[in-house]
């Protein structure tokens, strides 16, 4: 029988940027650019073996592909119980297993060296500056195997939506303005360089095994969107 659990941890931090957001709900197919990148880094063979864990999972999206690519065990994190339910339902209608868990930053509800691959997909960018996307790999850091492979993307340091922020609240992060674009008003997003990218990642002992750009264009509101996308592998030491 399909079945996603709920266990609630007893702190983290919620990700309220996402609620009705259509990056979180709106979005049915799994991101491409994810699992393009994930087969850069995992032979297809490994799968079998591998436990792998959506943090943010929105509505479930990259979770059920990990699932359908063979992973022995999906974990899907999200700090907003309404995704996670949006989840069960989708799962339900797949046939899959999930285990679903309430949680996200800066405590993942997951022990320590307990993951093989972890996927965070449009979540380090609206954690709130530098130091919390540095917290949140450490983080990701302590769960995963050594060796163990992340997946995530971030947004770039001339991302279209930088000409609809309303006010700067930390290093290289802003507050959305009223202005933009797909419901965004009022969310915070971090914009970073490539450099800066893979220095966050080396820092929370992450080697990058590859790494891309891609950018799309909102037709209705003429504003470019574009992210780096990286796989990193955790050290073995």
């Amino acid at each position: 029988m399909p079945k996603l659990s709920c266990n609630a941890p007893t702190q983290f931090s919620p990700l309220d940027a996402w609620a009705g957001r259509p990056g979180a709900e709106a979005r049915v197919w799994p991101s491409e650019q994810m699992i393009r990148l994930l087969h850069r880094a995992v032979a297809p063979a490994r799968f079998a073996d591998m436990t792998a864990m959506d943090v943010g999972c929105g509505n479930g999206r990259n979770a059920i592909a990990l699932a359908a690519l063979g992973c022995a065990r999906i974990i899907a994190v999200d700090p907003l119980n309404e995704l996670l339910q949006a989840v069960q339902t989708r799962v339900s209608a797949a046939g899959l297993t999930i285990d679903g868990r309430l949680g996200g930053f800066p405590n993942l509800p997951c022990e320590s060296a307990s993951v093989d691959l972890a996927v965070c997909w449009g979540v380090l960018f609206v954690l709130g500056g530098p130091a919390a996307t540095r917290a949140a790999l450490d983080e990701v850091a302590r769960v995963l195997r050594p060796g163990g492979v992340l997946v995530a993307d971030w947004r770039t340091e001339d991302d279209g939506l930088l000409g609809h922020t309303a006010r700067q609240v930390a290093e290289q992060t802003y507050e959305l303005g009223r202005s933009a674009p797909a419901n965004l008003g009022g969310a915070v997003y971090s914009f970073w360089d490539a450099e800066y990218v893979m220095m966050l990642q080396r820092a929370a002992g992450f080697e990058i095994v590859a790494m891309q750009r891609e950018e799309i264009t909102d037709m209705l509101s003429e504003t470019s969107h574009s992210w780096w996308q990286s796989c990193a592998q955790r050290s073995a030491n």
